[in-house]
């Protein structure tokens, strides 16, 4: 919120709100979430819901960025992925169905 307020950029009231009581993150948890997000871009395109990021992109992001442990990064995107994969799919299979799924 800091950095909005800083370049002069005004959030809206909700998302302020959020922003005030969000917790304090370890910049290594920022890390990985930056690290995931950008990984994200990786995954292959499919009619049937969202594929898994591929262990190629995983790795080969570690090498460029120097992570000295793969196995834990990998544990760590793997498990993000597993569980942003498990909601959008389950959002898409909810609205063929003709259903709403809300998390």
């Amino acid at each position: 919120m800091e950095a909005a307020r800083e370049r002069g950029v005004e959030l809206p009231a909700d998302l302020k709100e959020d922003l005030q009581n969000a917790p304090d993150l370890d910049l290594y948890v920022l890390y990985i979430y930056k690290a995931f997000w950008e990984l994200d871009t990786c995954r292959p395109v499919s009619m049937a819901g969202l594929n898994p990021i591929p262990w190629t992109a995983v790795d080969a992001y570690a090498a460029r960025y120097g992570i000295e442990d793969f196995d834990i990064f990998s544990e760590i995107v793997r498990g993000l992925d597993d569980t942003y994969r498990a909601h959008v799919n389950g959002k898409q299979q909810g609205e063929k169905s003709g259903k709403s799924k809300t998390v």
